[in-house]
């Protein structure tokens, strides 16, 4: 949560004084110089949100430390990738995901300028997003399936998948997938999920 205010508080701060400076040039064309002011602004307000400089100075100590840091919501489940991790929480809008580099027993900030997400859709009720993290390559898969029967999600990687109740016909699930490539085949109760590109 704290990521997102330093940046509110930088950007106006830095807005209001370029203003203040330029109030007091007074330019000819003080209005174009304003725009300008909003401008800049809002692009350095964007590589901040986009590029954590936190990741040169701060080092955090545990996958709970970095999401208080970057998130509110509570911690439903954390997987581990080879060099990153997945957070699955609960916030108002449902269960989502976070993903934070794992850096000499350190965890880093990851944007979503810093990862890949494709999506799928099947006829069965199935959706899931593979997102893999730029640099690292560690892919992971989050799904949803609507079902009246108790699910079982397995791939042809042998990866581990876990499953979230969200109501009584819907479900999440998600898992780290190792060495994802383009053969990669997910079942849902032993059947073949035929995915079409979202």
């Amino acid at each position: 949560m704290l990521y997102s205010i330093i940046r509110f508080i930088i950007v106006i701060l830095l807005f209001f004084v370029l203003f203040f400076i330029i109030y007091k040039i007074k330019p000819k064309t003080i209005k174009l110089f304003i725009l300008l002011d909003f401008i800049l602004v809002s692009l350095i307000g964007i590589f901040l949100y986009w590029y954590p400089i936190e990741n040169m100075f701060i080092n955090f100590s545990s996958p709970q430390d970095v999401f208080t840091y970057t998130n509110t919501g509570e911690i439903n489940d954390i997987i581990y990738g080879d060099n990153s991790c997945m957070i699955v929480y609960s916030d108002n809008s449902g269960l989502q995901t976070s993903f934070f580099k794992i850096d000499n027993d350190s965890y880093k900030i990851i944007t979503f300028a810093q990862y890949n997400s494709q999506k799928f859709l099947s006829k069965d009720n199935t959706s899931a997003e593979f997102i893999t993290l730029k640099g690292i390559n560690d892919c992971y898969c989050f799904g949803s399936i609507y079902t009246t029967n108790n699910i079982k999600i397995t791939d042809n990687l042998s990866s581990d998948y876990f499953t979230f109740q969200i109501d009584d016909n819907l479900y999440n699930f998600y898992g780290y997938i190792s060495n994802y490539n383009e053969d990669y085949t997910l079942f849902v109760n032993d059947k073949k999920v035929n995915f079409i590109k979202n």
